[in-house]
Order: C-alpha cells, then sequence, then structure tokens
C-alpha cells in the first residue's frame, strides 16, 4: 500500500477475508470502528481503490454469481461490484483475466443497497473462466458494508452464501 502512496491506518486491519488492492496510486483504507456510522455492527470500510475477498469460487460457463452490498458516499459517486476472473495458463497456473465482470452505480449519500447478478461466459481474453474472487471499488472514495455472495450453479438452485464485513 504504501509503495502506492495510499493513505491507511497502521496497523492496517481488514474485514476478514479481505484485502486492498493497491491497483491504483493515491488510493485509500480505512476500518471504521463505529456503531453509528456502519451500516449494520459495529464496523464498516472506507476504500478509494479496491478491496477483493482472499477466497476465490471455482466457476464454469453459465453459473451464476449475485454480488450485493451497502455503500454510501457523501459526493454521490461511482461505486463498482466487481468479479475478478481468473484462469489457468499453459502450464495450467492460475492466471487473472480480467475485471471486466461488474456493474457500476452511482451512490447515494445514504447508505443503499446495491446487488447485480452476473453470469460467467465461457472465455475472456481467449481463456476459460475457472474462477472468480469478488471485489469493490471506488475511483474517489466510498464506505461500504454488508456484502454478500450467493453462488447458482448453472441449472441448479443457489449455493452458497456469504456475508462481510458485519
Amino acid at each position: 500500500l504504501s509503495e502506492k502512496n495510499w493513505k491507511f491506518d497502521e496497523p492496517v486491519i481488514v474485514p476478514k477475508y479481505w484485502s486492498p488492492y493497491p491497483c491504483t496510486s493515491d488510493g485509500e483504507y480505512r476500518l471504521i470502528n463505529d456503531e453509528s456510522q456502519a451500516h449494520s455492527g459495529d464496523i464498516c470500510i472506507y476504500i478509494k481503490g479496491d478491496i477483493y475477498g482472499d477466497g476465490g469460487v471455482n466457476v464454469e460457463e453459465g453459473d451464476e454469481i449475485t454480488l450485493t452490498f451497502w455503500a454510501k458516499d457523501p459526493n454521490e459517486e461511482k461505486v463498482w461490484g466487481v468479479l475478478y476472473a481468473y484462469g489457468k495458463d499453459e502450464e495450467g497456473k492460475a492466471k487473472f483475466l480480467s475485471d471486466a465482470l461488474n456493474f457500476v452505480r452511482i451512490a447515494s449519500e445514504e447508505w443503499r443497497e446495491y446487488s447485480e447478478s452476473i453470469t460467467i461466459p465461457a472465455k475472456l481474453r481467449g481463456y476459460e473462466v475457472t474462477g472468480i474472487k469478488p471485489a469493490l471499488r471506488s475511483y474517489t472514495g466510498a464506505y461500504f458494508d454488508d456484502v454478500s455472495i450467493e453462488y447458482k450453479k448453472s441449472g441448479e438452485e443457489k449455493a452458497a452464501t456469504g456475508k462481510q464485513p458485519s
């Protein structure tokens, strides 16, 4: 984070299974431990940049991932729900393919829920999509809370859910 000129509190404390991703310079990350600022529970996060879920989900073409989160931005700027897509290279090693599986919303000044279901394509950049990691993004800085991921295997009911960071 410091190499990319990010602002952050030390020590860096993140919700379990989540990590800030310094893909941009001059980002910012803070864990807000204040019930009056959180959507629910005691904590929320402030991010200017990306934060992603460390645990990936193995996927196949046609699977559906629903990413839901609560966000607010006093400046009412864009927030993203993102699925980092992964495949395997020619040697069978994990390869980042794209962050093109995403949705964008204009955040409001007050907490609001944002959700989108994304169907996994067969390929991205010429590689089969075999896994995803969820991520949240704001280029201008926004607050996020109560993230959930639902996974529906192609042809089946929703199979798994998870909720963070409350």
